[in-house]
Parts: structure tokens; sequence; C-alpha cells
């Protein structure tokens, strides 16, 4: 091995040399019976060392430390040139020539350290990093063992690693673009990943070149990019982290830190999947993701927007409230992925008729809403726009090989007439869209003032209904039911009232609709049918009692516990429960009414369909539904006499029930003419005002013969007089 070796100073000790055994002795010393020597005894130490010298990326060396603490190399290995760029023989004549690689910071810390180990004598063990004359980076680990001298010097006998190339795979093993700067700002590595991301760089980004004149080419690959200068000048802190946009759209995060020798580590992140997830969720936020329009949130905002260009130019602007009519139906008999198909070809032709100016949103369930602006004339704009929408939404869709027909209720607002407040104008237009629903559908309102007013006192009369709950205020009045032939009582129909403190007995139709809006129809349908049950256990047998159903409490899952839970509670004989269907109940959900109906008849309760003749019944129906019993409508009642088709109407009717087992009741019999007709045409029991109005459970009278009753009516009873009277149903 070649070696250069030099005595510093004629006080220090002699250069350590490597050491080695006498073959001969060893062999006499050690050799075993068999007469062979032991493999330690003959192996070559020199020509280890030599080999192991020889190796790329190792030194190896021993270090002095006089007592007063000078510090030289008495061997050094001619490795140090390739890791170090400085000669052996330099490093052996001037010990701080090897510092010339390495930072000053770093010299005057080994100094430090080494002084500190040598007093200790614990090994020594240091990674560093230094930079060449031709400017690349390199990595090294040192080890040593020191060594008491008898004069005091410390010998440290080690070896140093270049482990650049293990620490530049760590680098380019990086999922980031990496940087690295020295404590002067110029490059000292850089890894591939890097050069992904700015790929023009490849020539500048090169070791030595200045960090301002790298961030400044970085600066072109950037859409709107951030100050040059400001950068720079955040460069001069301990950390500095921001986000840029490439010009392709890629993000990047870059993170900026100072290392403890000056320079800087600088990652750059790729985060354009972080970016787009981000942006996803934020457009999410305000837009509807089934159909692509703007949501409430949004359209608030386009709202307030257009309030502002009010305020500035005095642009005026309308609010539409759109509902699509008969939507439910579409869910309930075609499925929800029907109803979606509807939603979404509905945005669609909304979209085709409205302008880019025109801002069009949805704001959940079937409801869509508009805001229009720049029109001449704000009025009739706004008329023109409503018609073409339900000209648009009455077309019939294809949907499931199915031809599907609805309409669509609009409300108005015109700003600033009716306001500019956001949240007000949707108020407005969508009081007005109530009033389309109320008038028919499928129509337009504009607002007014007396919808306020309406509204106001709709939402009095419900906090009013909330609190008669309570207060225990509902009652129930009962109307008998006679037997035609007998003229005995056979049953009584509970029909609730309200005892308001303040406006008297309030009739139904003034709140049972407000309930069924509202959702409180099942709390109060719930009582209805606990008290009916309770109040009629106590009549005569077999005197039956019929409570009402609203369409709402057949959609209600637990309809058959309430029944089930007031007949046991009340000891009430399933046989004597009624419980009274309405036509317009069976078209909403025919479907689930059906099997509702089956697990009722199960109980052993009666079913009867309710005001037959007016609403969407059709024959197939009465065969497919376990029907006991039909009310004839009061409107054919009492326009016997009167218009002969009504008369024919009604015994079709007898006719088909009574082949079909069905028996039936003639509801609003008001006069004794009525009376006859009906018992001539087969009808089996009366209800009207001829044999009673409905009255309260303590005035209930089990003993009246309703004979006498028609004796003593053989004069007709009023119209106007039955028709002042409180209203007789409960819907």
């Amino acid at each position: 091995m070649t070696a250069v070796q030099r005595n510093m100073a004629s006080d220090a000790p002699a250069p350590a040399q490597p050491t080695q055994r006498n073959p001969d002795a060893a062999h006499d010393a050690d050799a075993d019976a068999s007469g062979k020597a032991s493999a330690q005894d003959a192996f070559p130490v020199d020509e280890f060392l030599t080999a192991l010298a020889s190796l790329p990326g190792v030194v190896l060396y021993q270090r002095v430390v006089t007592p007063d603490e000078r510090i030289y190399y008495s061997y050094i290995s001619e490795g140090a040139h390739d890791i170090f760029g400085v000669s052996a023989e330099e490093i052996l004549s001037n010990p701080e020539a090897l510092f010339r690689t390495h930072g000053s910071d770093y010299s005057a810390k080994f100094r430090e350290r080494l002084l500190s180990a040598s007093k200790s004598l614990t090994t020594w063990d240091v990674e560093a990093s230094l930079v060449t004359n031709d400017g690349n980076k390199k990595y090294t680990h040192a080890i040593a063992r020191p060594d008491r001298k008898a004069d005091g010097s410390v010998v440290w006998t080690g070896i140093i690693l270049d482990e650049t190339r293990t620490r530049e795979a760590v680098v380019e093993s990086l999922s980031q673009g990496f940087v690295l700067y020295d404590a002067d700002d110029k490059l000292i590595l850089r890894n591939s990943h890097y050069l992904k991301l700015y790929p023009s760089l490849a020539e500048i980004a090169v070791p030595g070149a200045c960090y301002r004149d790298i961030v400044r080419a970085e600066a072109t690959n950037i859409e709107n990019a951030p100050d040059v200068q400001t950068r720079i000048n955040r460069h001069r802190g301990p950390h500095n982290v921001f986000e840029l946009r490439l010009a392709d759209k890629q993000w990047i995060l870059v993170n900026e830190h100072r290392t403890g020798d000056g320079g800087t580590v600088i990652h750059y992140t790729d985060i354009s999947e972080i970016k787009q997830r981000e942006g996803e969720i934020a457009y999410l936020a305000h837009h509807d993701s089934l159909t692509d329009l703007a949501n409430r949130t949004t359209f608030l905002a386009k709202i307030k927007d257009a309030s502002a260009r009010h305020r500035r130019w005095g642009e005026k602007f309308t609010v539409f409230m759109l509902d699509l009519d008969r939507f439910k139906n579409v869910n309930d008999t075609l499925g929800h992925p029907a109803g979606d198909i509807m939603l979404k070809e509905t945005a669609r032709r909304l979209r085709s008729i409205l302008r880019e100016t025109d801002v069009l949103a949805r704001l959940g369930g079937d409801e869509f809403a508009v805001i229009q602006a720049g029109e001449p004339t704000q009025r009739e704009g706004a008329i023109g726009l409503a018609s073409r929408i339900i000209a648009a939404v009455s077309e019939p869709y294809d949907i499931a090989e199915n031809k599907v027909q609805i309409g669509v209720s609009i409300g108005i607002a015109l700003a600033p007439d009716h306001g500019t407040d956001p949240n007000e104008l949707l108020k407005k237009a969508d009081l007005a869209l109530y009033r389309s629903k109320s008038n028919g559908r499928n129509d337009y309102s504009f607002f007014d003032p007396d919808m306020s007013t309406i509204a106001d006192a709709r939402q009095k009369l419900e906090t009013e209904l909330r609190e008669a709950l309570a207060r225990n205020e509902l009652e129930l009045h009962y109307q008998p039911i006679v037997d035609f032939k007998t003229l005995e009582l056979c049953g009584m129909e509970a029909l609730i009232r309200w005892r308001h403190p303040q406006r008297g007995l309030v009739p139904p139709v003034q709140f049972i609709p407000l309930a069924e809006e509202t959702g409180l129809i099942n709390r109060i349908g719930e009582w209805i049918l606990e008290r009916a049950c309770t109040d009629a256990a106590a009549w005569p047998m077999p005197i039956k009692v019929s409570v009402n159903l609203s369409p709402v409490q057949l959609n209600n899952p637990n309809l058959l516990d309430i029944v089930l839970c007031a007949l046991v509670e009340s000891g009430l004989p399933p046989a004597r429960l009624e419980l009274e269907i309405t036509e317009t109940a069976l078209f909403k959900n025919d479907v689930d009414c059906l099997a509702v109906m089956r697990r009722l008849k199960n109980l052993g309760v009666s079913i009867a369909l309710d005001d037959f003749g007016t609403g969407y019944s059709s024959l197939a129906q009465l065969t497919m539904f376990p029907f006991d019993k039909i009310k004839i409508d009061k409107s054919f009642t009492q326009s016997l006499g009167v218009r002969p088709e009504c008369a024919a109407i009604v015994a079709a009717v007898i006719t088909l029930t009574q082949k079909l087992g069905i028996t039936t009741t003639a509801e609003g019999i008001e006069t004794l003419e009525q009376f006859r007709e009906l018992t001539l045409a087969g009808v089996d029991t009366a209800q009207g005002y001829l044999l009673d109005r409905p009255i309260p459970l303590a005035d209930l009278d089990f003993n009246r013969i309703y004979g006498d009753r028609l004796v003593e009516s053989a004069a007709p009873v009023s119209i106007g007089e039955s028709r002042a009277a409180p209203h007789q149903t409960a819907r």
C-alpha cells in the first residue's frame, strides 16, 4: 500500500504502524497435535490493509491530538483525493486543507468535538457533507477508535466511507422533487423528479447555479406566478411553505427549510390529485350532484349578486320558484331511478329555454329556481319565461319505456318591488308557488302582499294546532249510520272537531289539510283512533265505529301497530272498527295501500271506500282491494231528483256492489225524498242530517227510534240549513 507519512514534530510519538505477528513463532506456539497452523497466524495483514485502502470510497487514517491540542495526520491513504479533492500529501503537510471542502461552521465544530472526544476517549462516529472543487456534493461517514499514549497524546485510527451514492440513491427514490443548496445559495444537488416537474430547467438547475436564477427560471413555468422577489425575501427565513400552480394546471407544494450548516433543502410535492379532490368538494358544495345545477347556497349568493347590481345600476331581476307536479307519483310507480332520470331531463329542458345570463338551480327534491334579469319589461318577461317553462316541462317524458307527463307550478317574486333580500325573495316566491298549487297546479302566480297575511295566519294556526294537542282541545263528534230496512242504528262515524278557546268549534275542513301538510295528522289520527275505540267499547253491541284515515296515515309504516294498540287498549273487538279510505289515497299509492289494507283485514277490521265517485276509482280497483263497504258521495245523493244521470249512477253502483258482496252507505241524506229513492235503489245504510247531525259523545242516545225521526222530518230539511252546520267530514 502506498502511504505518505510524516512526523509533524520531534516530540510527537512515532506514527503507528500496522502490526504483524511472526509467522514462525505463531506456528511454534499455536500448532496443534496434527501440526496444522491456525488460519489467523497465516493471514497477511499488510496485504489486507493495502487491499482495503484501495477500495473506491474508502480512506484509512491515523490522526494525532497532542496534549497541547495540536491536531495532525500521521497517516492517510490516497483515497482521500477521490473523496475530498485534496491529495494525501497536502493533508499530511497541512491538516486544514481537508476542511476547504467543508463549511467554516463545520471546521470549528470539528475541532471542538474532536478535543472533547479525545479527553473522554469515546468512539468517533461522525457523518458530514462537503462540496468538492468541481461543485459536487458528497457525504462521508467517519468511524475511529482512540488510543492514549504514554506522553498523553491520543492517536485515532479509523476509516472514512464515501456514502454519496447511497445518499443520492435515497434522494432519487423520493417521490418528491428534491433540491439542496449550500450556505451560499449555490445548488449542490437535485433529483430527477424535480426535472419531471421542471423539464425546461435541465440545463439551468446544475451544481453551482444560484438559488435566485433557478427560482426565476421556475417562475416561467407557473400560471400567475407570485412575485419572485417575495419568494426570495421569504427564503431568508428558517421555513417557507407555499403552493404553486404549474402551466399545465399541475399543483405542487413547495417546502423550504434551512439546514444546520446554513444550506437550504427544498421539497417539491405534486399535490395535483389533492387539489383536484378539493376542487371537486368545493364544486359539490355549490352544485347539485344529480343535475349539475347550482344548489341553494349558490342560488342565494347569485340573488345577492343581483341585488348588488340593482343597487349599483338599477337593474331589476325576477326570482322564480318551480315545483314539479305529480313527480311523487313517478317515484312511487316507476321507482327513484326513474325519478332521477326525470329530474335530469327537466334540468336539460330548463337550460335549453334560458339565456346564459339567467341562473338555474335545483334547491332540492323536485324544486328548481331561476333568476331572470335584463328584461325590458320585467313583468311581461317573467310571464313569457313562466309560460315557456310550463310548456317545456309539460311535454311527455320517455322513461323506462313509459310515456310520463307531469306539470310544474311556479311562484314569482319581482325585485325590487317585492324586496331584494335573498331569503325574503325566496320566501315570497315560495308563497306565490303555494298559491299556484292551491289554484290547481301547472300554473304560475305572482307574489302579492295578501299572501304574507295568509301565510302568517297559517303559521299561527299551525302553532295553535300543536298547542291544541297538548291542551286537549280536540274532541270527537259522532254521526249515526242507520240500516235502511230496519231503521236501526248500526254504526257511528267519528268526526273530529277543535274547540278553540277564541274561535269556538272549528270544523275539520279548516285545519285537517294543514295537519296533513305539516305531518301533524299522524299524531291527530292516532289520537282519533284511540279515542274512538275507547268510546265505542262502551256502546251497545254490535254498533260499529267508523274512523277516517288520511292518505298521510296510510304511508305511516307504524299504522298497523297503531290500530292494533288502539283495539287492545280499548278492548274493542276488531269487527266493530271500520276504517274509511278515500279514493285520493288509493290513487296516490295503490300498491302500498293494498298491502296495508290486507294487513288491516287480517286483524278483523272492515274497510270502507269513502266518497266513491268523486276521485279516481275504477271498477278494477273494486275487485283488487278488499273493500267491505262503499260510501256513495253526498254529491250524488243530493242530486237525486235533480239530475237523472245521478240516479242511474247510483243504481249501477248498487248492482255492482251487490254482485261483489260489498255493502253500501249513502252519505249526505238531507230530505225524505232522497231517503225514499235510495231505499228503492237498494242502498244498505243511510247517513245524513235527515237522521242526525254529528253530536258530542255525551249527547248520543242509543234508544232513539229513527223511524220516528223520519216521520218528524216529513218536511224536507233545508239544504241551506244543513250546509250552515259544522262540516261533517274529517278531511
